[in-house]
């Protein structure tokens, strides 16, 4: 074995690809590389993306690694060496599942080939950033089922709620909009720390919609809080606010103390809205956190990762003014937000994807699914949260949840659910933590945090 880069070691093992479901015979080739999180192969045919198989690695005489992957990446090669043949397919299979013995296997391997010296580890000792303060803040104006329909919903308050799960969401008012109450966030953080403005390197703030399109809703937060530091927005939708969080990490491993990490969402006040029933998804929020780089390792982020496909644009579509609309859209909603009503469709976008995702952050984090204290899960209706609830098997009683006051946050939801329970005493320091979230575009983010 030699080396190829940190997590992946390239190596040839006997492996057999069986397909999940489906009449097609198996498929034996040669792994190219292998890491904890997946497997390349040279395999003899092409293989449809994003088909289930069932894996068989051969890792030694007596040892063999059963797992389950999807199939993510494919293109065909000529003249690399092999066993059994001299060109085929190469092949990115994605683990979505393996077994606990079989990942130590893995692990070892990996290990073996890297030698003492754990780049990772290296990584994480030198990356420590604490999740120091919390705060949220939500507009006093409460939108209720009966609001909505009384604006002509043809619906009940009790189908609603069996519906989506909501019960009442908040919604900002004339004066309010995003940066406001990102301020008021930021204010109720630094009154915390005891900090005056001066002390922030950095102020990010995830964002759906922004207040203008200039300027930059960071430069207004920063104005309004009395800082002076670089500030800036990024809009991922759901996944925004994590993904904030793995960009701050960054920094603060590149030297940077203090940096706010902020989330709004007015979605539900802003949008143009053709059905009531999507209107009645939404709520008005924010939340944020302030990350600190802290020598001790104390709160470390044990891994934080992003998602995307694009390919899935279509499904949840938010435009602006000026938006041209892309095909797919049905006309009656042009000009409208819009989700795709076809729920097998993001079914499947768990199924072949996101469940996936979060074990890879798992892996990455060295944690199982049964040492996670406590599930911040994303809750963008009723149907797709149990659902997901059902796919990672996460017991009920270890999620919290406020959809039923408050709506889809969006990108917000994740710091207010984190700062709601932290305060109430039902997230505490030192508890292991894992943050879900998914969205339009699509994207995913995933974290899992030691409070």
């Amino acid at each position: 074995m030699e080396r190829r880069h940190v997590g992946r070691v390239k190596t040839a093992l006997p492996v057999t690809c069986v397909f999940k479901g489906a009449p097609e015979k198996p498929c034996s080739g040669t792994t190219w590389d292998l890491s904890q999180g997946g497997v390349s192969a040279i395999l003899p045919r092409s293989l449809p993306k994003e088909s289930y198989l069932n894996l068989k690695i051969q890792t030694s005489p007596t040892q063999i690694v059963e797992a389950e992957g999807v199939v993510v990446w494919q293109y065909h090669v000529n003249g690399i060496p092999s066993e059994n043949f001299a060109s085929g397919y190469l092949t990115g299979i994605q683990f979505s599942r393996i077994l606990e013995s079989g990942s130590d296997i893995v692990a070892k391997l990996v290990m073996g080939a890297r030698g003492p010296a754990d780049t990772r580890d290296f990584g994480r000792r030198t990356v420590t950033a604490r999740i120091a303060h919390t705060a949220s803040f939500l507009p006093d104006k409460i939108v209720t089922n009966d609001h909505i329909i009384a604006n002509g919903l043809k619906s009940t308050d009790l189908t609603i709620q069996r519906a989506l799960g909501a019960i009442e969401r908040r919604s900002v008012q004339p004066g309010q909009n995003a940066s406001s109450m990102m301020a008021e966030v930021a204010k109720a953080i630094l009154t915390k720390a005891k900090r005056h403005p001066s002390t922030i390197d950095m102020i990010i703030c995830a964002v759906n919609p922004g207040d203008a399109v200039a300027p930059d809703v960071g430069s207004t937060v920063q104005v309004r809080i009395g800082a002076h530091c670089p500030a800036f927005e990024i809009n991922m939708s759901c996944s925004g606010w994590l993904c904030a969080v793995d960009i701050a990490r960054r920094y603060i491993a590149g030297g940077h103390k203090a940096i706010l990490v902020l989330a709004a969402s007015t979605v539900g006040s802003s949008l143009p809205f053709k059905s009531l029933m999507h209107r009645a998804i939404f709520g008005d929020g924010a939340g944020g956190i302030l990350l600190e780089a802290d020598s001790s390792g104390e709160g470390d982020i044990l891994a934080c990762e992003l998602w995307n496909r694009g390919e899935y644009g279509t499904h949840i579509f938010a435009p602006l003014p000026w938006t041209v609309t892309p095909p797919g859209i049905p006309d009656e909603y042009k000009g409208y937000f819009y989700m795709n009503p076809a729920r097998e469709e993001f079914f499947q976008v768990m199924d072949r994807h996101l469940i996936p995702f979060v074990n890879r952050t798992l892996r990455k984090a060295r944690v199982s699914i049964g040492d996670i204290d406590v599930f911040l899960l994303h809750y963008p209706s009723k149907f797709l949260f149990e659902y997901s609830l059902g796919l990672l098997g996460v017991p009920q009683n270890k999620v919290v949840e406020n959809f039923s006051r408050y709506g889809n946050l969006v990108s917000a939801e994740l710091p207010v659910l984190l700062d709601e329970n932290m305060r109430a005493g039902r997230i505490k320091r030192g508890q292991l933590v894992l943050m879900f979230t998914y969205g339009a575009g699509f994207t995913s983010a995933c974290a899992v945090v030691r409070l």
